[in-house]
């Protein structure tokens, strides 16, 4: 684990995030190009996010406590999004602990066929799981209790992407697709017990879109876009 934490101190997770990526799209048998494209937009993207927050940090903080002194507000936190989140997480001990033990339970639960969802190809997302393990051993300063939530959380999030699995695939026409964010399918439950309820008092069966609702009301004027994608 300390050897994962040195190689991320030294390179940081703009290099060594777009490293595991790479060969994770080897491992699913990507071409090579492909691989190294995604691994560049990847890096690209990391160093886009430390960017904005580096810059974008010290504009907005001053504002921010001016104006809480002549408002008089409490407000002693500043957000700074998830994008800063995410960058972090991965640096982490945590984050290292993660990529080099989690990861492996992936693919292992992939490889043994107890789940059809290989999550590593969702890399980026998997931060959530990073930052509740991260925030428990912060409190606790028990590794294995963190590494156990991750797990847990790991384990709930496969079981809710396979139940979404046909859902998703077919309304966004990508077919052997799911969604697998943490952050996303957290609303899982939710969702499937609303539309048990809508189905049963017939909300289902209305059909509400910008086509039906420019024909029931020919003043509103809408533009539809139409979403293309190459083959």
């Amino acid at each position: 684990m300390e050897i994962l934490q040195k190689i991320m101190n030294t390179f940081g997770a703009s290099i060594f995030v777009p490293v595991v990526i790479f060969i994770i799209c080897l491992v699913m048998r990507i071409s090579l190009k492909k691989a190294i494209n995604s691994a560049i937009l990847a890096g690209v993207g990391l160093v886009g996010f430390s960017m904005i927050t580096d810059y974008f940090t010290p504009v907005i903080s001053p504002v921010v406590d001016k104006m809480v002194k002549i408002a008089h507000l409490n407000l002693p936190v500043l957000d700074i999004g998830w994008q800063a989140t995410a960058v972090i997480a991965y640096s982490t001990k945590i984050g290292m602990v993660f990529i080099g033990l989690l990861l492996v339970f992936q693919i292992f639960l992939f490889a043994i066929r107890w789940t059809n969802v290989f999550m590593p190809s969702d890399l980026w997302n998997n931060y959530s799981l990073i930052l509740w393990g991260s925030e428990l051993f912060l409190l606790t300063k028990n590794m294995w209790l963190a590494s156990m939530l991750m797990l847990f959380g790991n384990m709930v999030c496969l079981l809710y992407a396979e139940v979404i699995a046909k859902r998703w695939s077919t309304y966004y026409g990508y077919p052997q697709c799911t969604l697998t964010a943490p952050h996303q399918v957290g609303n899982v439950p939710y969702a499937l017990a609303m539309n048990w309820l809508f189905s049963k008092i017939g909300v289902d069966k209305i059909n509400i879109n910008p086509e039906t609702i420019q024909k029931k009301f020919p003043s509103l004027q809408f533009k539809c876009n139409t979403l293309t994608t190459r083959p």
